[in-house]
């Protein structure tokens, strides 16, 4: 269970000249975008259509992105994202101002990996309980994803919890340590096998209780 590292992203960006109408921009594949921050100067941006939808593919909202504009570099998080509603088409980029020398928060996504044997010789099914997960960390220590290797469980009902990750020692995970990640339960035949079972037992039982109280009836009308 590791943690894949970030690499330095730069992304150029232009300024934008707000007497020209956002549907002209997008018309020539530009995505207006807002650049802001505490202590920061606003600034309304430009980006590539193309260029930043890849880069977005990449990097997600958990990465640190560094802007150019006119030469100077500004580090960022992909604060907001909007999409058209029926184009579904990127319509607006938010990219909000990170100070590296202050922690931050972020969701990091979870990424399965491996087979487990429980599932593939037992039959057993999959659960992921956890998708993704909040950690706090210093901008430059920020993580792409957290890798969770399931090819050690081998037993139904095994299971890997948030104290089993491995996160380099500079990321705190918010999440409690015996919150389950990932666990293979029983096959639902096996379950399902065992409540007629279940049924036969207790109708056994009743069958033994009546033939109790019958036996008990009979002697007394012996006597």
């Amino acid at each position: 269970m590791n943690a894949t590292t970030q690499e330095d992203i730069v992304l150029e960006l232009e300024q934008r000249d707000l007497q020209q109408k956002a549907k002209r921009l997008r018309s020539k594949s530009r995505i207006p975008a807002v650049y802001y921050g505490q202590g920061q100067k606003n600034m309304h941006l430009t980006a590539d259509y193309q260029t930043f939808r890849k880069l977005y593919e990449k990097a997600g909202s958990s990465t640190v992105i560094q802007l150019s504009v006119d030469g100077k570099k500004y580090p960022v998080l992909v604060h907001d994202v909007d999409y058209d509603a029926v184009t579904d088409q990127i319509a607006h980029i938010d990219f909000k101002h990170v100070d590296m020398n202050k922690e931050v928060t972020a969701e990091i996504k979870i990424e399965i990996i491996g087979v487990a044997p429980a599932v593939k010789n037992l039959g057993g099914t999959l659960e992921v309980n956890k998708h993704s997960l909040e950690i706090k960390c210093l901008p430059k220590d920020l993580i792409h994803s957290i890798q969770v290797d399931v090819s050690g469980l081998e037993e139904l009902n095994s299971s890997i919890h948030v104290q089993d990750l491995k996160v380099p020692s500079t990321v705190e995970i918010l999440a409690e340590p015996e919150e389950t990640v990932v666990k293979v339960s029983v096959p639902r035949q096996e379950v399902e096998e065992e409540k007629p079972e279940e049924a036969a037992e207790v109708a056994e039982g009743e069958a033994a209780g009546e033939k109790k109280e019958g036996e008990g009836e009979g002697k007394k009308e012996e006597k």
